[in-house]
């Protein structure tokens, strides 16, 4: 036990390269924590003092979120939780370099590539939510800690632990069960590489894995998913083996790969280069190295460079690929959480090349780093414009519904049409096209997101969905109040808001 737990801390080099991550993830955050302020999901959690990850079969995570916050009433507690996440992430990521990555060259280098698993551009909106960006990053966290238990550790700890892991991340973001399967091919590589043997070990996660994700299935799971609700469909799996369950679970991986591919190519210019760079050279020197330990047998040098020529594939792929047997995959850049395991398994071949040529490294790895900071802070900035902009907006919409309902005859509210961008967000978005996804709209008929930025400004009103009646009355009447952005109509005890 006292050997395990030495295996967890940090001492000399790793607490130095721990303390440079931490900063300057730091750094990458700043504007969110600058701007402070609710983001989708917040502004309902906000508003009622409840999470809801009970009822999305995370309760690891509403636990976890009572306790930060001091109770069940979830308060905002922001940039709390957000702190907590990095901090928590990069004590991971150190403590698996340390019994994992063999191509150290330098404090700095190190904690730059670490640094590729929160600079994901498909995560940068999970570092906004402040309560569930805190859970989905203590999942992501999870398999860098499992990862770190090594061959000096028996391996009934190993199964435990990968037992409870499974459980863990089941309960907290489900879509981080796929850095398990990159953590796994990144053995592969490196055992063909370094002759690094793993594979028992490997093995036993796995298998711990496995059995702590049927444990969540059978037992957990139901007891928290409503039978009858939304949240029930979206978690049903692919059932049995037949023609239509091969034909959705691949389908859902070619999806998900053309999604991933069509998000990229909206990044900037810049972006875009770097990465490809980034990627070329490190793919390519490990082809070169695979080929230069191997050279001397022909059969181990093929199957080498063949591994390694579809190895990012592979581990693009396999990141993604429990969320495979949704039998109902909603495709949304958020739940790619554990692709930035792909930049990693890149990275350790970037700190190779180091050795041969450091500044082309360091030029390529601070350009795409550089980029991604840019782009992290522009999204940052355009989220702050919008939210204000909808600010300006909530407290037109909330003085003129108050105006109409002076003498308290009207009982709720429905919107109808789509809220406008501003100026700013319709500029930027040529730039970054897959703003539109990743920039919230809100002002629409959901009490717990859509709604939410009226409802504290409204006394005894409530938000209803639009109806046929409603559309018959914007039809064929006049609206009772008309400006440039909206107008507003009324059916019986009614207001509805009509986006122009």
């Amino acid at each position: 036990m006292k050997n395990t737990l030495r295996k967890f801390s940090l001492r000399g080099t790793y607490t130095k390269v721990f303390i440079l991550l931490f900063v300057v993830s730091f750094f990458y955050v700043l504007p969110i924590i600058l701007f402070n302020t609710c983001f989708n999901d917040d502004l309902g959690i906000t508003l009622y003092g409840a999470t809801g990850l009970n009822g999305d079969g995370r309760p690891l995570g509403q636990l976890l979120s009572d306790l930060l916050s001091g109770g069940e009433i979830v308060a905002d507690i922001g940039p709390l939780p957000l702190l907590c996440s990095i901090l928590i992430l990069s004590y991971s990521l150190v403590i698996y370099a340390k019994e994992n990555i063999p191509f150290m060259e330098g404090n700095v280098l190190l904690s730059f590539v670490l640094l590729t698993i929160l600079t994901n551009p498909l995560s940068m909106s999970i570092l906004f939510y402040r309560t569930g960006g805190f859970v989905m990053i203590g999942a992501l966290s999870i398999p860098f800690l499992l990862f770190s238990f090594n061959d000096e550790i028996a391996a009934w700890v190993i199964g435990i632990a990968a037992f409870v892991s499974g459980i863990a991340i089941m309960s907290l973001y489900q879509a981080a069960l796929g850095m398990c399967l990159v953590l796994v091919c990144i053995n592969v590589v490196l055992l063909l590489l370094q002759g690094q043997n793993r594979i028992r070990n490997d093995v036993i996660r796995l298998i711990g894995l496995f059995l702590g994700v049927i444990v969540y299935m059978v037992f957990i799971m139901p007891r928290y998913i409503d039978p009858e609700g939304w949240r029930h469909e979206a978690a049903k799996t692919v059932s049995g083996i037949s023609l239509e369950t091969i034909k959705t679970f691949l389908l859902n991986i070619w999806n998900s790969t053309f999604y991933v591919i069509g998000y990229l190519s909206g990044l900037s210019i810049v972006s875009k280069i770097f990465l490809g760079l980034f990627v070329i050279t490190a793919w390519g020197y490990s082809l070169y190295l695979g080929y230069s330990k191997t050279k001397k047998s022909k059969k181990m040098c093929i199957l080498t460079i063949a591994i390694l020529i579809i190895a990012p594939c592979v581990t693009m792929v396999v990141s993604y690929l429990p969320l495979a047997i949704l039998s109902s995959l909603n495709i949304k850049c958020r739940i790619f959480i554990a692709l930035s395991g792909t930049l990693l398994y890149l990275g350790i071949f970037m700190l190779e090349f180091s050795k041969k040529n450091k500044i082309i490294m360091v030029v390529i790895l601070s350009g795409y780093l550089l980029s991604q900071f840019s782009c992290m802070y522009s999204y940052a900035n355009i989220v702050k414009d919008e939210a204000e902009y909808e600010k300006y907006l909530a407290y037109s919409i909330a003085h003129d519904i108050e105006t109409i309902n002076a003498e308290n005859e009207y009982q709720s509210f429905s919107f109808a049409g789509v809220v406008p961008r501003s100026q700013k967000y319709e500029l930027i978005r040529q730039k970054y096209s897959f703003y539109d996804e990743i920039v919230p709209r809100y002002f629409y008929n959901d009490t717990w997101i859509g709604a939410a930025w009226l409802l504290p400004y409204l006394q005894n009103i409530g938000n209803e969905e639009f109806s046929e009646k409603d559309q018959k009355i914007v039809d064929n009447s006049e609206p009772i109040l008309n400006n440039s952005t909206y107008s507003c109509y009324v059916n019986e005890d009614k207001i509805i808001i009509v986006f122009r």
